[in-house]
């Protein structure tokens, strides 16, 4: 005779294997999340991760307080060290490297060169008429009659750009283009964009800017605010990005990859908002919507071909972030 009790058991046994097949038949995975392990360093961006290439990242990662220099290969998932302690963060651009190497008293050293084969240099007085380049991570002179102005310098055959001169006040009037042959423009809307910039991309051979502040707290909902792209010839385009409800603009960063956009959202700092947080990718045509981790994505890189992204990334708290790369162009095998 069969007790209520073992029917019971048997109908709970047959709940839970639908269940299962569910949600096993439901469950889809369209990119795949690679974890290095490793930390990476607290800094800026600019200073900790860079693409070697394609399949390569280079970081900076601290080993018993000491800054040491890795490559992940994130094909093979292989990470090695390369180099010991160092003083700086690194800048790394289209095969040139630079950091501070060492300190011994008033002496400071610095490698640069064509990676992986930078040499030693002395840091002489001279160094005092040179600006480090971040686009191409060289040292290369002042252009004449910039003193006293806010300068950023852009790829060297690019030229810079002019904000005006140093004093408050300046947010809110044109910025110069100032091209390598000297021919200038005045760039459309006002200096408060242009200094908002996220960097070159090779993918599109431009500089992207976009800033919280170009795009003020109200970012609603089913509304978009402009992003720009500055080309070496000076044209500009405004691109839109749409605001969508799980996002709010206070605490957005936004990078362009090849095929979209991608939207790190914060939502504090307590673990609470770690399930609201996280990265989304949005295609161009706004087809695809995705969240594509949860969390705190607080750094990332895009590869040159602007198909793969490193970022930093914990589900609860800063202290235990670690450097993740996905490929954004194996979204069902096309690039949208």
């Amino acid at each position: 005779m069969i007790t209520k009790k073992i029917l019971y058991l048997i109908k709970l046994y047959f709940l839970s294997a639908f269940s299962v097949g569910l949600l096993a038949c439901s469950e889809t995975v369209e990119y795949e999340i690679k974890d290095s392990g490793m930390q990476a360093n607290n800094g800026s961006i600019d200073g900790s991760i860079a693409w070697l290439d394609n399949n390569r990242i280079i970081f900076i990662d601290r080993v018993n307080k000491d800054k040491k220099i890795f490559v992940w290969d994130v094909n093979n998932n292989n990470i090695t060290k390369y180099s010991d302690s160092i003083h700086s963060d690194i800048c790394y651009a289209d095969g040139y490297i630079t950091y501070r190497s060492r300190v011994e008293g008033d002496l400071i050293y610095y490698k640069k060169g064509l990676f992986p084969n930078e040499k030693e240099y002395l840091v002489q007085d001279d160094w005092n008429e040179l600006v480090m380049d971040k686009y191409s991570c060289m040292w290369r002179k002042k252009p004449l009659g910039v003193e006293g102005y806010h300068i950023r310098y852009l790829k060297e055959n690019h030229g810079y750009l002019n904000y005006g001169k140093k004093k408050t006040g300046e947010y809110y009037k044109p910025t110069t283009y100032v091209k390598s042959n000297k021919e200038e423009m005045i760039l459309p809307t006002t200096t408060i964009v242009w200094k908002s910039t996220k960097g070159y991309f090779p993918f599109k051979d431009a500089y992207f800017f976009w800033g919280a502040a170009t795009v003020g707290l109200n970012w609603d909902y089913g509304h978009c605010k402009n992003a720009w792209w500055m080309h070496s010839n000076g044209k500009v385009e405004a691109t839109c990005l749409e605001a969508f409800s799980e996002i709010k603009s206070a605490g957005v960063d936004v990078m362009p990859v090849l095929n979209g956009y991608l939207y790190a959202y914060v939502k504090g700092i307590r673990k609470s908002g770690a399930k609201k947080s996280g990265m989304f990718f949005v295609s161009h045509d706004g087809e695809i919507k995705e969240k594509l981790i949860t969390g705190f994505v607080n750094m990332f890189s895009i590869s040159p071909n602007g198909c793969k992204v490193a970022f930093t990334h914990t589900q609860s708290n800063f202290k235990n972030r670690t450097l993740k790369s996905t490929n954004l162009c194996n979204y069902n095998g096309d690039i949208k």
